[in-house]
């Protein structure tokens, strides 16, 4: 247990999908009283849980983290399947290739149905209020997850991977033109750098059409596709409109 004196930080560890052990990180502010409303962290491809409490790594987590804390929200980040501490499940190695690219997205995906599950035995945390960050290839499985678990209420998705070599035969699950999410009461935020490879405008409009969330939209900035720190003021004010 990690505490200050904004928050309390306390690792978990749980049986994961195919019952490996997923280990993270949930986090809740000490400012106001719970049930709190949660976001769910998914990190990038080249990250882990611990990107969320570092300044200057990809997704610039700790800046976001804190204001969302600071806002009255609990965090829950997990590693993603070969990444951080489950490394092991890819011999330590980075490349996995098309098939473990399509595992890493469906466990992990798994995994975070798996530790909504556990928030609902906290008693901490308002079940009616759970959102979802993520950014590169964490937003993709976001946009999978909302397609099989209404238990997202609204989602914030930044460079999503629209386009990439894996995206093909058993593996177009990571497609997000196959992505159907259709809940009545979902919120979607798209953010995009305008000069992102893994997001040409012409998919990327492609994908915003056929989504169905009952309330979305889409915003570009100048950035590839690692974000810049301009994302977070509007993924934090998108929350703050429909989920506190």
């Amino acid at each position: 247990m990690e505490e200050t004196d904004q928050y309390k930080k306390q690792k978990i560890v749980f049986d994961g999908f195919r019952k490996n052990r997923v280990p993270g990180y949930i986090a809740t502010p000490k400012q106001v009283d719970g049930p709190y409303p949660c976001i769910l962290l998914f990190h990038s491809g080249i990250g882990s849980k611990d990107v969320w409490w570092e300044e200057n790594r990809f997704e610039f987590g700790k800046l976001l983290v804190d204001q969302l804390l600071g806002a009255g929200y609990a965090v829950l980040m997990l590693d993603a399947q070969y990444h951080g501490e489950r490394t092991a499940g890819n011999d330590y190695g980075f490349n996995m290739g098309a098939n473990g690219y399509r595992e890493q997205l469906l466990q992990t995906i798994v995994d975070y149905r798996i530790a909504m599950d556990y928030l609902s035995t906290r008693g901490d945390i308002d079940m009616d209020r759970i959102g979802a960050f993520g950014t590169s290839v964490g937003a993709n499985m976001i946009l999978v997850l909302s397609t099989v678990d209404s238990r997202l209420k609204t989602m914030v998705l930044c460079s999503t991977i629209m386009q990439h070599p894996h995206f093909n035969g058993t593996n177009s699950i990571a497609d997000p033109i196959h992505a159907m999410p259709d809940h009545p009461e979902a919120q979607m935020l798209i953010q995009v750098g305008q000069t992102d490879d893994f997001s040409p405008r012409e998919k990327v409009d492609r994908v915003f059409e056929q989504i169905h969330p009952a309330k979305k939209e889409l915003r570009f900035y100048e950035f590839g596709h690692r974000p810049k720190p301009v994302y977070i003021p509007d993924a934090l004010d998108w929350f703050k409109k429909y989920l506190l």
